[in-house]
């Protein structure tokens, strides 16, 4: 699993910086689209793409595959958003393109 480490500046401050790792970019534009590789971590970043999105995070099962619905949760147009998450989880996308990443390193 990715871990997540505090940085410090020259003064001992603490600064705030997520390293991104396995980028993967998901195409929900015509139906729900999931994520091919789980997210190795409890913290994933999502950023759309092009357009709104609805977004939804959990297990993907072989044969019941995580979708993203119209009610889902919304990521406007250009939007980037932080989502705790469990480790071996997926991101399913619907309405646009989004770029999939594990927070930590």
């Amino acid at each position: 699993m990715k871990t997540l480490e505090l940085l410090k500046d020259a003064n001992g401050r603490t600064i705030l910086v997520i390293p991104l790792s396995d980028p993967q970019d998901v195409d929900g534009t015509s139906a729900s689209a999931v994520c091919a590789n789980p997210i190795d971590s409890n913290l994933c970043r999502i950023l759309s793409l092009d357009n709104a999105l609805r977004i939804a995070i959990g297990p993907s099962p072989v044969g019941s595959p995580l979708e993203a619905t119209a009610t889902g949760i919304a990521l406007a147009a250009g939007a980037e958003i932080y989502q705790p998450c469990n480790e071996g989880d997926y991101v399913a996308v619907l309405g646009g393109k989004a770029n999939i990443c594990t927070c930590g390193k």
